[in-house]
């Protein structure tokens, strides 16, 4: 599998259609069977946007395979971050940290495109939510910034 995947090459991987990866998105790679759904939580990046997580985190693949948009992708990280953060109430932290848990691995595919400094701000984001995770995960977090 590519390190990098736009949506069109992850609709394939999931088998053709949109709605595979929405159901991907809200209930793979859980641990709890409790669903996780992505799709209806939404995050408020400005007065002027608010995403779905699913739409944030699917931002974020197109972004990834453009070689020339660097700034498009510290965007799309940041947005990101922010509508997870922003999606859940407080006292759900094990849903963030189930939707968090899904971009440490395309932030060490994309570790050479993102500056330290942005990939510092991100790990301060997220490093209270890394602790509780897989070690699968927490080793793709140490490759994303072990540099840093």
């Amino acid at each position: 599998m590519p390190d990098r995947l736009c949506y069109a090459d992850a609709v394939k991987l999931l088998g053709g259609s949109g709605s595979a990866l929405v159901t991907a998105l809200d209930y793979g790679d859980v641990e709890s069977p409790d669903a996780v759904e992505s799709t209806t939580a939404i995050g408020v990046v400005s007065a002027d946007l608010a995403l779905s997580t699913t739409n944030a985190l699917t931002r974020v693949w197109p972004a990834s395979s453009d070689p020339a948009g660097e700034s498009d992708l510290e965007r799309a990280y940041d947005e990101c971050v922010t509508v997870i953060l922003s999606s859940r109430p407080d006292e759900d932290a094990h849903t963030r940290t189930a939707y968090l848990a899904r971009l440490p691995r395309q932030l060490a595919a994309d570790r050479e495109r993102l500056s330290p400094g942005f990939r510092s701000q991100v790990r301060e984001r997220l490093e209270p939510f890394l602790t509780p995770v897989r070690p699968l995960v927490r080793g793709w977090a140490d490759e994303a910034f072990g540099d840093l």
